[in-house]
């Protein structure tokens, strides 16, 4: 794309190159909408990383996982890293070798779900004290937040009986953590605030399972997903895994007024476990501007200017 000053100095030396971020000018075509990775079993005892196509749902095998682990707990940073929460202890995906590395030592509580907002992980224990934690990224320690016991109080608000919280995936949109709750024959989608810990559940009781025509079940993994490439999640998509019992390997989008979901696909045999997605990478331009050969800088005026968009394509 080529750019025009409408500035009155006489510009002819290309001497000058400006690099703006996007927080400032958002020049450059928006990048591709990323991908969503997922841990996943073609079949029993097969378990493989996959790349997921957040439009349509569809899923492209890549790689086994190291040692044919699975990886439960993704989550990506807004750097675009991907890591996974296994068995209390903090590791990193690679995405181009496919590669598992531990980075720390088995700090915090077992958890089959992990999410990053910010420079933040959250994960959720599946047994014993189940409540928001925190994970620090640096050294992998945790620390709870809100209540102990304040998930199970949430959702006897919402059932009017009480119901022991299992939560197996999370994913934030927007700055908010949400999570499929599933026990006691009661599924819903949560909304949990991560400063709090507190969460609301959505809808009306019960009603995940008959989204899409209804007799799902297996709601094992979920990712936020920045569909308009502009480095914030707006998106909630998930895996759901069973059908009637059989394996369908669902891709779904959650409304996140209702809790219920659309199908963007099936993936036949697929059991998804762990899903997480990058946020685009914040464009930057790179400007050439001719100027004077006798002035050093744009002076303040014309940067004002610019930064006001006096740039036409």
């Amino acid at each position: 794309m080529m750019f025009q000053s409408r500035s009155t100095r006489a510009l002819r030396t290309p001497s000058l190159l400006l690099a703006i971020g996007a927080g400032l000018l958002a020049t450059s075509a928006a990048s591709a909408q990323p991908l969503i990775v997922a841990c996943a079993a073609p079949a029993p005892g097969q378990n493989f990383f996959y790349t997921i196509d957040p439009e349509t749902g569809v899923a492209t095998q890549q790689a086994p996982t190291p040692g044919n682990a699975i990886f439960s707990a993704l989550a990506a940073s807004a750097d675009g890293r991907y890591f996974a929460w296994q068995n209390g202890a903090l590791w990193e995906i690679n995405t181009t070798t496919w590669e598992a590395t531990q980075l720390t030592t088995a700090n915090g509580p077992s958890a089959t779900c992990f999410d990053i907002i910010g420079t933040t992980g959250y994960v959720i224990p599946n047994a014993g004290d189940v409540r928001l934690y925190e994970v620090n990224l640096a050294d992998g320690l945790t620390a709870p937040i809100g209540a102990e016991g304040q998930l199970a109080s949430d959702l006897l608000d919402f059932y009017g009986t009480p119901v022991a919280p299992f939560i197996i995936g999370l994913g934030s949109v927007q700055g908010q953590l949400y999570g499929v709750h599933t026990s006691s024959a009661r599924t819903n989608l949560l909304r949990i605030d991560p400063a709090t810990g507190e969460a609301t559940p959505l809808g009306t009781p019960n009603n995940v399972p008959a989204s899409a025509g209804g007799g799902w079940t297996g709601f094992a993994s979920m990712t936020g997903v920045d569909t308009d490439s502009d480095g914030v999640y707006d998106t909630l998509i998930g895996g759901v895994n069973f059908r009637n019992s059989a394996r369908v390997g669902g891709v779904v989008r959650y409304n996140l007024t209702d809790g219920t979901f659309d199908l963007l696909s099936t993936n036949s045999t697929l059991i998804f476990f762990g899903m997480a997605s990058a946020p685009a990478q914040a464009p930057s331009c790179s400007y050439d501007f001719n100027r004077d050969e006798n002035v050093d800088l744009l002076d303040a005026q014309q940067m004002a200017q610019v930064f006001v968009g006096i740039l036409t394509p």
